[in-house]
């Protein structure tokens, strides 16, 4: 009977202890899973309105800005929150890239300029759907350069 008695209480005590171990796993792994979703990168760069779709006759647009002085203001037309907007911005480093969807048809337009007086040279360049579309430099004091047009597929 005492051997039954403790047979009985050792079966006991290591389901008990297998029960507890899967608690502690499932809350381990929710724990996890939790942490890996709720955490999200914050981008510099500004993001494109969400509540737009993407039609299928959209291009993806990227601008880019490469500056040997390291500081440049910059000067876009994009598509944000439904609408045509131009934006202004100080850039405190060599690169700058804005990437937004565009409809054909419409002028794409970046400009740049070195916020210093500066003869180093100043590129911009307009990619559609990957690919170079419009390409501008400048190297002299004061000079912009400039990429503009219209893409039309």
């Amino acid at each position: 009977m005492a051997r039954l008695t403790v047979l009985l209480r050792s079966n006991y005590l290591t389901q008990n202890n297998q029960n507890q171990m899967k608690k502690i796993i499932t809350l381990s792994l929710l724990l996890t899973i939790l942490f890996f979703t709720s955490c999200k990168k914050k981008s510099t760069e500004p993001i494109p309105s969400t509540a737009t779709t993407v039609a299928s006759e959209d291009i993806k647009v990227q601008y880019r800005v490469t500056s040997a002085s390291g500081h440049f203001n910059v000067e876009y037309v994009s598509f944000e929150d439904d609408k045509i907007t131009t934006t202004k911005k100080d850039v405190g480093s060599i690169t700058f890239t804005y990437s937004f969807y565009w409809v054909p048809k419409q002028k794409l337009s970046i400009s740049a300029i070195n916020s210093t007086p500066s003869n180093k040279e100043i590129k911009v360049e307009i990619y559609v759907n990957g690919v170079l579309f419009k390409s501008g430099e400048a190297k002299a004091v004061g000079a912009v350069a400039l990429a503009e047009g219209v893409y039309t597929n």
